[in-house]
């Protein structure tokens, strides 16, 4: 970010209005996001609890928000949304950025939930990532299962039990 606000600051100028938006979670919640984006795209073996460990300084999101408000807030603007009150917004996080930005949201429709983890998935994918599969395969049969929770309707996952 301090890079990428640098390079527009020295193209619109120093009076341009910048501002970052963060869109957060909580830690155990972030974590679960990760290890199933990874999952889905890496051959990854490790169960939630020990894939989560490796996350564990990586995973205090507002700590990191701080850090990067401090380094840019001479040219900048920081601001943060948890991802779960995005989530009552029509337009999810897209809605709280228009929101910041005083932009009317007059004719947008809202999309539907993509990138979420339905129940079983997970459990699904780590088994063929455990699987003797080659890779070409691997790919093939994740393609598969994600298809067929997608074509069911599975697109939202029950609501974790709390840690």
């Amino acid at each position: 970010m301090n890079v990428a606000t640098a390079v527009l600051a020295a193209h619109f100028g120093p009076d341009a209005s910048l501002g970052v938006l963060f869109t957060t979670r909580s830690p155990r919640d972030w974590q679960r996001s990760v290890w199933w984006q990874n999952l889905r795209a890496l051959r990854l073996t490790e169960d939630f609890e020990t894939y989560r460990a490796h996350l564990s300084s990586a995973a205090d999101l507002d700590t990191i928000v701080d850090s990067v408000d401090k380094r840019i807030r001479h040219r900048a603007t920081v601001l943060d949304a948890p991802i779960e009150e995005c989530g009552a917004d029509p337009l999810g996080p897209l809605g709280i950025a228009l929101d910041h930005l005083d932009v009317p949201r007059d004719g947008l429709a809202p999309l539907p939930a993509h990138n979420v983890q339905p129940d079983g998935a997970a459990e699904e994918l780590l088994a063929l990532n455990r699987s003797a599969l080659s890779d070409t395969d691997l790919a093939e049969a994740k393609r598969a299962v994600l298809k067929r929770y997608r074509a069911a309707g599975a697109t939202r996952q029950t609501p974790a039990a709390p840690a």
